[in-house]
């Protein structure tokens, strides 16, 4: 794991941006929106977590870039990014991490 600059904070290494949360008012119309624009489809082995209040997942044709497409007309939305890292970077304590989230906030 890498050193936070000037800190005895630990931070992952990160990969890359695995996923990010997008809420629409319609899953259908925003689907067809990132298909018809961006050519987006479906992540069909993710299809078991498009449920009431979860996410249909759509990833561009390379599987490089995924969106979670969260339908929800709740005044109160929520943005997510979800950063690829290699498991072990998250085997620390959850005290260890609850320290690195106060100490960037």
């Amino acid at each position: 794991m890498g050193k936070a600059e000037g800190s005895r904070i630990m931070v992952p290494k990160l990969t890359g941006v695995d996923h990010v949360h997008v809420n629409v008012g319609s899953w259908h119309e925003a689907e067809e929106w990132y298909r018809s624009v961006l050519n987006f489809k479906r992540v069909d082995a993710l299809m078991g977590w498009a449920v009431k209040n979860g996410p249909l997942t759509i990833e561009n044709p390379e599987g490089t870039i995924h969106v979670a497409l969260f339908e929800s007309n709740s005044p109160e939305r929520t943005n997510a990014i979800a950063f690829g890292a290699p498991g072990d970077e998250f085997s620390r304590s959850p005290e260890t991490i609850n320290k690195t989230t106060t100490a960037s906030q």
